[in-house]
């Protein structure tokens, strides 16, 4: 991967909605030099814009009252100078989100494009105590001309992500931002799925009020029973439907926004909006006690009355290219109170590797081999060989050697064999159904051709 050439990305909004981008900004590197940034006007649905919106980037409806609209702006100026090059953008699930809301609004299927994320970068390169774009610039010296501007922004990341290459050569192997991994994923979809609801696999179709908990997994004994826990957007790998069902499920109280009565409110890491924040501090005025916990302590504390198992504490760094990597191994190792880590240390106790030599794989044989250290390196055999058919199932982490899932295909009378080899790519393979009928008759055939062909020997 040619990293001395790459594109950062940088969207504002006019609202709260995702689907309201006002700004594009763009900043190309070309042969490890920064280019002067660029940035475009996009008028919002109805060039309508949010108080608290414009007291931060103070982009105003005369900004963009005579502006295209952002799928025309994408396609006609954009897109042309992101062809080919990775993207990236600090917090890109926003920028990404952002992308996927405009295209849903047109009906129109999402670009492909590698979209990295500079704050997973930071988070890789430096200990710090936060990550925002702001917070990075500010410790490391880069000045800011004017902030939340789409251009500047933009020019902001390219720089920091010139000083991280700088120290630290592979840093794009562990930021990639992979946008399809939630639609794909086995695990969201077949919680959904056993739910006892038969939604469509289209969580917009899912409301809260359509969430219903079992009453036979009421468990006392869980840290949530009873509690109120408000859940309003996707929190890292899992859906926030997901969350709401799980919750239900053992006797507590999912929300989608927050009220009087909300206990606990889960949180992306450095996405706090806003308006969340004005909420939070609105309710806090009247008394309410809401603790803020992100979705590894959520899952930590759901877990906790869960039997220990191999992973639990165990500080786990996930190599690239392992054949599982992405939502449903993430998912697994939190649910067994793993720790997913961003770098080997000494303190790391579980490598699990991928095909590709690595900075980090090296350090874990270094510390091993020659340190003595306790560190267990893993390939996906060894990792699944342990796991019962149950969990390999759930999680699609299937091998050569389990059980391949079939179904069948009535209508073209096919049986469908999956087959999930170690890229962790699906490979489809038909075969047609047989019946006892057609078995007698495909027999009757045989016979009769080869009384034929004899009769036409002998003679």
């Amino acid at each position: 991967m040619d990293t001395n050439n790459f594109v950062a990305l940088d969207f504002e909004t006019a609202t709260a909605s995702r689907g309201s981008v006002c700004e594009i900004g763009i900043c190309e590197v070309k042969e490890g030099v920064l280019q002067e940034p660029l940035s475009w006007y996009v008028r919002p649905d109805g060039n309508k814009y949010d108080k608290k919106n414009l007291s931060v980037h103070h982009i105003s409806p005369s900004n963009t009252e005579n502006a295209p609209d952002f799928i025309s702006v994408w396609k006609g100026d954009v897109l042309k100078h992101l062809e080919g090059l990775p993207v990236v953008a600090h917090y890109a699930s926003f920028e990404n989100s952002c992308i996927q809301a405009e295209y849903e609004k047109v009906g129109e299927f999402l670009p492909i494009m590698d979209l990295y994320c500079s704050w997973k970068m930071a988070k890789e390169a430096y200990d710090y105590n936060s990550y925002k774009l702001d917070d990075l610039c500010d410790k490391l010296g880069i000045e800011s001309q004017v902030k939340h501007r789409a251009g500047e922004d933009a020019r902001r990341c390219a720089k920091l992500v010139l000083k991280m290459l700088k120290s630290k050569p592979d840093i794009f192997t562990y930021a990639l931002e992979d946008h399809l991994y939630k639609y794909h994923d086995t695990a969201n979809y077949q919680y959904l799925k056993v739910a006892g609801n038969n939604w469509l696999f289209d969580k917009q179709e899912v409301s809260i009020k359509e969430i219903v908990g079992d009453q036979s997994k009421a468990d006392p004994s869980n840290y949530f029973f009873g509690k109120y826990v408000c859940v309003m957007n996707d929190p890292g790998v899992y859906y926030k439907e997901v969350l709401w069902k799980r919750i239900a499920d053992i006797g507590g109280f999912p929300q989608k926004s927050l009220t009087q009565k909300t206990e606990y409110i889960i949180l992306n890491e450095g996405e706090e909006k806003i308006n969340t924040t004005e909420r939070l501090n609105e309710l806090s005025e009247k008394g309410c006690k809401i603790e803020k916990i992100n979705i590894e302590e959520f899952i930590r504390r759901f877990n906790s009355n869960k039997p220990a198992s191999q992973y639990k504490d165990k500080l786990v760094y996930i190599c690239s290219g392992f054949p599982y990597g992405g939502g449903d191994l993430s998912r697994f190792l939190l649910e067994e109170g793993a720790i997913i880590v961003n770098s080997v240390t000494m303190k790391t106790n579980i490598v699990l590797k991928g095909p590709y030599s690595s900075g980090n794989l090296d350090r874990a044989y270094r510390y091993r081999d020659e340190k003595g250290l306790d560190i267990r390196i893993m390939d996906s055999e060894e990792f699944v060989k342990d796991l019962s058919p149950e969990i390999v199932k759930e999680y699609g982490f299937y091998m050569e050697r389990h059980k391949r899932p079939e179904f069948s295909d009535s209508e073209n009378n096919m049986t469908i064999t999956i087959n999930f080899g170690d890229d962790g790519n699906k490979q489809k393979e038909a075969m047609p159904h047989t019946t006892s009928n057609g078995g007698c008759l495909g027999l009757f055939i045989l016979i009769i051709g080869i009384s034929t062909l004899m009769s036409f020997i002998i003679l």
